[in-house]
């Protein structure tokens, strides 16, 4: 949420790399769920979400 601020706890990789990221790139809970449920539904995310790939 770009109103976010701050970054996450991170979490650790299958490699033992420890990730983190700006809370900013993310979304609440239930909005990812919502997400997730449409993709696997009806094979697209919402037309109002907006997308970033991390390189």
């Amino acid at each position: 949420m770009p109103e976010a601020a701050g970054r996450s706890k991170g979490f650790i990789l299958a490699n033992g790399q420890h990730d983190e990221y700006l809370d900013e790139v993310t979304v609440p809970l239930p909005d990812a769920l919502w997400i997730v449920d449409r993709i696997l539904t009806a094979g697209t995310p919402p037309g109002d979400t907006t997308w970033s790939v991390d390189g």
